[in-house]
């Protein structure tokens, strides 16, 4: 079976760099139901293409936590996985991807849990 990594980040917890099994499955499990996605701004913006963000699509009418902003506006809720897609198919995030990544988490995190 094919793995990858990713960064898995649960509410109130500082992000896990994780190894887990290629599969749309796999993220729904780790979220906790149906499967969100984003492209955020701010991974495109400091050149970090094709990183997704997946969150419950139906975190809100469940009452999971904040975990993390992602503007002004939004909030995403519950367990997020972070991964590179590119069409269909998951691949992993490279050290280069996940230390930025863990950059960007913590400047945007409303909670102040990711040191």
């Amino acid at each position: 079976m094919d793995r990858i990594t990713i960064v898995y980040i649960k509410p109130y917890q500082k992000p896990c760099i994780c190894t887990i099994a290629k599969t749309e499955g796999r993220i729904e499990q780790m979220v906790g139901g149906y499967v969100e996605e984003y492209l955020p701004n701010e991974f495109k913006s400091v050149g970090i293409n094709n990183i997704f963000l997946f969150c419950n699509e139906d975190a809100y009418l469940h009452g999971l936590p904040i975990n993390y902003s992602l503007n002004l506006r939004l909030t995403i809720r519950g367990n997020i996985v972070i991964a590179k897609r590119e069409g269909n198919q998951l691949l992993s995030l490279n050290k280069e991807e996940i230390n930025i990544l863990l950059k960007i988490l913590k400047i945007n995190n409303p909670l102040n849990v990711l040191v």
